[in-house]
């Protein structure tokens, strides 16, 4: 009987596997198993820092908004109170800064004062409401009020700043 000769691989590789996980007893199998936990690893540690980085962004998102509305108000303050300063300091022309009740004016320049403080109400404060927006009253007690209402570039919320003062005399 003749001995028939055992084929030698062509490659490190026979039937599929390395020839050296052929050979080995215990070790073998761990490696095997623990193969797929590195690629399951990975792939927990990518949603996780997705889902962090999405968390970011919301919260980035909602300063901003915030920071937006803040700044509007801040505008929208500033410029309520550049509008009582010419009113308490030409109080004797209140009504021709008055936009609503009262408005009897027989200064020219006042009124034109008050021209100019809208456009720059205007242009600081894009989301202005067109009716109603700037107000300004002189009350028959000589209270004298500025309502501004504005809405926010995000939001269909109205936002109001009222400022109220009493002129002497």
């Amino acid at each position: 009987m003749s001995q028939m000769a055992r084929p030698t691989p062509r490659s490190h590789f026979a039937h599929g596997l390395p020839v050296d996980l052929r050979r080995c007893r215990a070790g073998c199998g761990k490696r095997l198993e623990s193969a797929g936990f590195a690629l399951l690893e990975v792939l927990i540690s990518v949603g996780l820092l997705a889902t962090g980085a999405l968390a970011v962004l919301a919260v980035n998102s909602a300063l901003i908004a915030t920071s937006t509305v803040s700044h509007q108000r801040a505008q929208a303050s500033l410029l309520a109170q550049e509008l009582m300063v010419m009113v308490t300091t030409d109080a004797a022309q209140a009504g021709c800064y008055a936009t609503t009740g009262n408005t009897t004016c027989p200064s020219t320049a006042a009124r034109a004062r008050l021209l100019d403080w809208q456009d720059r109400v205007q242009a600081n404060l894009p989301g202005i409401l067109t009716d109603g927006g700037i107000s300004a009253e002189l009350g028959a007690d000589r209270s004298f009020v500025v309502t501004v209402q504005w809405r926010s570039a995000r939001s269909t919320e109205t936002r109001n700043l009222r400022l109220a003062t009493h002129l002497g005399g």
